[in-house]
């Protein structure tokens, strides 16, 4: 659905002469090139930083063997090519909260688009666009109502590809936080290439400052929030795009009509109680436009979030405001 993601950035703000809420510490951050980004894992440091760091991507690795629909040995794969089969504890997890977005969006979040996606992913490399018939054959094995899951196996019908990039990545991310914490780590911020979660309080002494960028200039910041205990994702197409002679074509598929979304909006921003949802509903969002999106954001609990257009406008949840530390012109 969609193989794009917008930057955030994980801010450490100096606030000298004002009172801190936390202590300070000292802190360990450690950058590796796993799931097709760089993500970096930021700790207190301790004498077992290190070694958890080291425990926290091996996790991402292994996941990364799970979901990728890249690698040709992965459980995805496998069950791409068989049409279901038995799912392990993680794929079972993974698809049940994709098909609870997919209900909540009405489809416009679909993990069984693989079809499209790769059809799209072709036209980059070919650099011609799909025809209209290829367009629909590809449709016709997308629908999230026809997966099956019972007990440990899944079933789909057969020419159904799933594709979980709309998702996959923010789950990673809460994996990687609940192993962390349950390894005695009461703050820290896992970063999976803009899909973030923090929790506790940064170096600093206070929550973590989160930078959102601004769609038009990649080297300013849009707006900063400030948050604890919370994943933040965002998903736009201003930064990645195709161009088919001459013809820009967006870098996320809405899975209702098998094409890709163009021109609207600019980006959705996200933040919720755990990343994968921040991720997938960002997605939807994306897809659903800026009056559907917000509606689906406002009737959400726990969930707030931003959506700005092609003009620059911008629309919030009314809960967006609590975690607002500055807004940038």
């Amino acid at each position: 659905m969609t193989y794009g993601r917008i930057a955030l950035f994980c801010l450490v703000l100096s606030l000298s002469g004002i009172a801190l809420p936390y202590p300070r510490y000292q802190s360990i951050s450690r950058s590796e090139t796993v799931l097709g980004t760089v993500v970096r894992i930021t700790l207190p440091e301790t004498p077992g930083t290190k070694e958890a760091l080291s425990g926290a991507f091996d996790l991402i690795q292994s996941l990364e063997k799970v979901f990728s629909v890249h690698q040709s040995d992965s459980e995805l794969s496998r069950i791409n090519r068989l049409h279901g089969g038995r799912l392990s504890p993680a794929m079972k997890d993974l698809i049940k909260r994709a098909l609870s977005i997919s209900q909540l969006s009405s489809g416009a979040f679909d993990p069984t688009c693989g079809a499209l996606v790769s059809l799209y992913r072709k036209a980059e490399k070919t650099r011609r666009a799909p025809r209209e018939s290829e367009i629909i054959k590809a449709k016709e094995s997308v629908g999230w109502e026809k997966l099956r899951v019972e007990g440990d196996h899944l079933s789909m019908p057969a020419g159904m590809k799933l594709d979980l990039g709309g998702i996959a990545k923010g789950y990673i991310v809460d994996q990687v936080v609940r192993m962390l914490r349950v390894s005695g780590f009461s703050h820290g911020l896992v970063d999976g290439g803009g899909d973030i979660f923090c929790w506790g309080f940064n170096p600093e002494g206070y929550p973590w400052q989160v930078g959102i960028q601004n769609p038009w200039k990649a080297s300013n910041i849009l707006a900063i929030l400030s948050l604890s205990d919370r994943g933040i994702a965002t998903s736009g197409d201003y930064q990645r795009y195709l161009m088919i002679r001459g013809k820009k074509y967006g870098h996320i598929v809405d899975p209702r009509t098998g094409r890709t979304v163009q021109g609207f909006p600019t980006s959705v921003t996200v933040v919720a109680s755990d990343c994968a949802t921040a991720d997938g509903l960002a997605t939807a969002c994306f897809v659903l436009g800026r009056e559907q999106g917000m509606q689906l954001l406002r009737n959400l609990d726990g969930v707030e979030g931003m959506i700005i257009d092609q003009d620059g406008q911008k629309v919030t949840t009314p809960g967006w405001a609590k975690f607002l530390l500055k807004s940038v012109r």
